[in-house]
């Protein structure tokens, strides 16, 4: 199993931000391990 985030930000973040965005790929709602992790979006995204 391959698991993959990116984490783009100006400002300093703490580890915890990659720990949760590992934690929510750790099963996805119909156990295939898949998650999709969002936080923060801004720009055409920003409302969503």
């Amino acid at each position: 199993m391959c698991r993959l985030f990116s984490i783009t930000s100006k400002d300093p973040l703490s580890p915890m931000v990659a720990i949760r965005a590992l934690d929510v790929m750790k099963e996805g709602h119909d156990g295939s391990g898949l998650g999709i992790f969002l936080t923060d979006l801004g720009g055409d995204f920003e409302q969503f």
